[in-house]
């Protein structure tokens, strides 16, 4: 798309959905709520559902609180159900998705801004801190307490498949499908509805180093295998049609880099034909053989692209190809 003056003065509204405070969950939470707070007073957070404590840390964060929202029938809440409310009810028309374990880099608002376009998706690949990890939240120097993390093996880029905040304008989603947070492929599924509607979709991996605090999967009944391949997690894959060739950050066509945002090939060709004919065309069985011939050549190493590095994404060494 061309680019346009849309401009969002700074102001933008944080979504969340919280799991119950307790435990080691509540203290990432408080950090994440301590966080998204100290990015100014332009910002909104709401946050959904009503599972136990959130009522009272919505309040001492001075955030709305919205319990009743559209859940799955096993009681997680609907992103779909998230962003329709918020497309009548938030302040800001910049919004973001975020979930309850992140902490967001002081240049956060200051670098969503930069977007050209008037419908977007901005994306990225998180920085995973590792059990145990010790995280000054009240740093002045993000990048280097990262760096300090990463010395001692205790941070690492996680790779393009699991995403875990997602920028946006005002009511981009209208027509999505049910779609449950949390569960396998809910993040695969918005990149699915973007390609399939022509939507930009811009990688921030490279200006934006958001950090996602470590946790276990005690909180779900089944645990890691409920969250990724249960009932809710199935019905994600179905309702989006991404039971095969999940879109993830490697299907990103812009990303945005010191000077603003660039065309990239994040792909290797056969891929990005692949996501041509199935998402951009919607020829779901005309791209089936170009799915086959991308494994066998994956099988055989002679289409596998090369991963991010932590440390060249922290010193900005990754060529804008």
């Amino acid at each position: 798309g061309a680019a346009s003056e849309y401009l969002f003065h700074s102001m933008i509204s944080i979504l969340s959905s919280f799991k119950p405070f307790r435990g080691h969950v509540a203290q990432l939470q408080e950090n994440s709520l301590k966080n998204w707070r100290r990015l100014g007073r332009g910002v909104e957070i709401v946050i959904y559902g009503d599972a136990p404590g959130v009522a009272e840390n919505a309040q001492n964060a001075s955030a709305v609180h919205v319990p009743e929202i559209g859940c799955s029938e096993r009681g997680i809440p609907c992103f779909d159900a998230i962003v329709s409310h918020a497309k009548s009810h938030a302040r800001f028309d910049m919004q973001v998705y975020l979930n309850g374990d992140i902490l967001l880099p002081p240049n956060f608002v200051e670098e969503i801004q930069r977007v050209p376009f008037s419908k977007f998706l901005m994306v990225g690949q998180r920085i995973d801190l590792a059990q145990g990890a010790r995280f000054d939240l009240h740093t002045t120097d993000w990048h280097s307490e990262i760096e300090t993390c990463r010395r001692s093996a205790h941070a690492e880029l996680h790779g393009p498949t699991g995403i875990d905040y997602f920028v946006f304008p005002r009511g981009l989603w209208d027509g999505l499908p049910r779609l449950v947070i949390g569960r396998g492929g809910y993040d695969n599924a918005l990149l699915a509805f973007c390609l399939r509607h022509h939507i930009p979709i811009i990688d921030l991996t490279r200006r934006i180093h958001v950090i996602h605090q470590w946790h276990d999967y005690s909180h779900v009944n089944g645990a890691f295998s409920e969250a990724h391949h249960g009932k809710d997690a199935m019905s994600n894959l179905q309702l989006h049609d991404i039971m095969h060739s999940k879109p993830t950050l490697l299907d990103c066509d812009w990303l945005m880099g010191a000077h603003g945002v660039v065309e990239h090939r994040g792909s290797d060709w056969l891929r990005r034909m692949e996501v041509l004919v199935r998402y951009r065309l919607g020829l779901r069985r005309i791209s089936y053989p170009l799915r086959a011939i991308a494994r066998f050549a994956q099988m055989f190493g002679t289409l596998r692209p090369r991963p991010l590095v932590l440390s060249e994404v922290l010193n900005e060494t990754i060529p804008l190809l």
